[in-house]
């Protein structure tokens, strides 16, 4: 189910560190054994003697470091940097999370897609191996496939396929979610403050699904949009913001609001049912009886039980064998009962 953690949903390790980096390299003699804390993997689609490195896992202070170890291993390595096919993907982890967090984490992504491109280049906006999701037309049916697959329950995930921006499929296999966006780098501080922007939308995806507030938190940044950009992408942010001009930043940030409301909409309308579902019903009060106002006067032709009725005596008299009990405990009020003088019957000739 949606609350499920995903390392149990999947049946999969959980992983402390939180980041796991690939570096995708194009050029001559950049394949050679990697140094401590990386791997080497064939990548079919890179060109021209391309080579992936891989990373173990990490925490967020480990990557500039670990970047720089593989930069100085390369040496003298003859780079391609200009390729569009080679980049770096940012892995983070998801294990300990619940089924539902990196669902919200790609729909608050979603929001600062169009802005996060441009700041990233135009190489990058609309490449074949990071597709945007606005450029993808399977891509609201994917996920609503995805989300019923999480609140049924079911273990047939769909995949839709990993050239797209921000990729889910790894969730199956690692526990992550995987950014395909970034750009070929070998600067560490850079891809750590890449990695930066990653746990920030971490962190508000994580406070949505705390507080139920999905498409109010579309209608927070829309209010700021400024203020928000900065705070998602920081000083970097602000610079891009000058460079583009505020009013097309806040197009850029509409724009991506668009696209995450197709994915928080449907995210809210289910978890609102299934709380619905478990919702505990309410106390019932019971409320006092209203007393009776009805007039209690006996009225002629009522019999009255007096009270010096003895009932355990009537219940002797009732044993099989015995007669039935003398009602003598019972008295019709003989002044309100009519007699047939009382009846006052007209003569017969005046019918």
């Amino acid at each position: 189910m949606w609350s499920d953690q995903v390392s149990r949903y999947f049946s999969i390790a959980n992983v402390k560190q939180n980041f796991g980096i690939e570096i995708e390299i194009e050029g001559s003699s950049v394949r050679f054994p990697p140094p401590a804390g990386w791997s080497y993997h064939d990548e079919n689609s890179l060109r021209n003697g391309g080579a992936e490195y891989v990373s173990q896992p990490m925490d967020l202070k480990s990557i500039e470091p670990m970047v720089l170890s593989l930069r100085a291993a390369l040496g003298r390595a003859r780079i391609n940097e200009a390729s569009h096919r080679a980049g770096v993907h940012i892995h983070r982890n998801c294990t300990y999370m619940r089924m539902i967090d990196p669902l919200v984490i790609m729909a608050v992504y979603y929001c600062y897609e169009p802005f996060m491109l441009k700041m990233l280049g135009s190489h990058r906006n609309g490449n074949l191996f990071c597709m945007p999701s606005y450029d993808i037309g399977d891509n609201n049916r994917w996920f609503n496939q995805l989300l019923s697959c999480v609140f049924s329950g079911g273990y047939d995930w769909p995949e839709r396929g990993r050239y797209c921006s921000c990729n889910l499929d790894s969730l199956r296999r690692y526990g992550t979610v995987e950014w395909r966006v970034f750009p070929f780098s070998l600067d560490g501080a850079e891809i750590a403050t890449w990695a930066r922007w990653i746990d920030k939308f971490v962190e508000d995806a994580l406070m949505i699904v705390e507080n139920r507030s999905y498409l109010d938190y579309l209608k927070i940044i829309q209010k700021d949009p400024i203020e928000s950009l900065i705070k998602i992408f920081g000083q970097r942010g602000a610079s891009s913001i000058s460079a583009f001009g505020t009013d097309l930043s806040k197009k850029l940030l509409d724009f991506g609001v668009e696209q995450a409301y197709e994915y928080l909409r449907p995210i809210q309308k289910q978890v609102s049912r299934t709380d619905n579902r478990h919702k505990k019903p309410e106390k019932l009060v019971k409320k006092p009886l209203r007393p009776d106002t009805r007039d209690q006067t006996p009225q002629p032709g009522w019999a009255t039980v007096t009270p010096e009725i003895n009932f355990t005596d009537i219940l002797n008299r009732t044993r099989p064998g015995r007669a039935r009990p003398v009602r003598e405990n019972l008295q019709i009020i003989d002044d309100v009962v009519p007699t047939d003088n009382q009846f006052n019957t007209p003569p017969d000739d005046e019918f």
